[in-house]
């Protein structure tokens, strides 16, 4: 290509591009694994609680009238809580999300038709 030269320190160029928050990538501290990890899991578990806390489910009433009543009921378990607890979130918080969107779903699901 036209435009590319070969009259340049390919060292000089990297450290030059190689930058966060105005620091030189060698000027970095090593990044804490166990925190970093912890944190990714913590964010993992806040999305999950907030998409899969609770389910849709179902309640058969039999009989000459049989129905079926939907409410929102909790998908999670003991081992998920404990786990929450040990990292330091907040189940019901992040759960909440999802409670809200199954009710209003099994809300609108039980209207008479």
């Amino acid at each position: 290509a036209p435009d590319f030269f070969l009259d340049f320190n390919p060292i000089e160029a990297m450290e030059q591009s190689l930058t966060v928050c105005g620091k030189k990538a060698a000027e970095l501290q090593p990044v804490d694994q166990e925190e970093m990890a912890k944190a990714f899991e913590k964010g993992m578990w806040a999305r999950w609680l907030e998409q899969y806390g609770y389910r849709l489910a179902t309640q058969f009433r039999g009989g000459p009238a049989a129905t079926v009543r939907y409410y929102a009921e909790s998908n999670v378990g003991k081992k998920i809580k404990r786990r929450c607890k040990a990292l330091g979130l907040n189940v019901e918080q992040y759960a909440r999300v999802a409670a809200e969107r199954v009710e209003a779903e099994a809300k609108a699901r039980n209207r008479p038709w």
